[in-house]
């Protein structure tokens, strides 16, 4: 494969890994960067083409999930190992995970992967706390 090719290989699997709204953003930039002829025919210019697009963009945005971790409440029997665990999973100090328990429900994570939520999850309520996941389609 020449470089061409392979840059073009690579490119298009970084397009598809990206979400809607990134998707939109840099469509938005290369318009503003990219002058094309009007007389230039692009093979988008086909209805068909453009309808399978679409059901690929709809079929993408249901696959693309990103998920809010949100800490509800702890057993307060287990509130030195939750604290212990806070700081561990999110970088914060004592008193932040100290404060951050005293004010739930919380938002500890907001756009993370299924598998991220669920593993963090699963820590979570291992340390005494109640957490529920709520999910966001980009």
């Amino acid at each position: 494969m020449d470089k061409l090719s392979e840059f073009c290989s690579k490119f298009v699997e970084n397009v598809m890994k990206m979400t809607v709204n990134q998707l939109n953003k840099v469509t938005k930039e290369l318009a503003k960067k990219i002058t094309i002829d009007s007389n230039f025919k692009s093979v988008t210019d086909n209805n068909s083409v453009i309808e399978s697009s679409k059901e690929i963009t709809e079929n993408k945005v249901i696959e693309k999930l990103e998920f809010n971790i949100i800490l509800e409440s702890f057993i307060s029997s287990q509130r030195i190992k939750l604290i212990k665990t806070l700081r561990d999973l999110i970088s914060i100090g004592l008193k932040e995970a100290k404060d951050l328990i005293e004010t739930l429900p919380k938002t500890i994570y907001e756009g993370v992967s299924k598998e991220f939520a669920e593993e963090t999850k699963k820590t979570l309520e291992e340390s005494g706390a109640s957490v529920i996941i709520t999910e966001n389609i980009i």
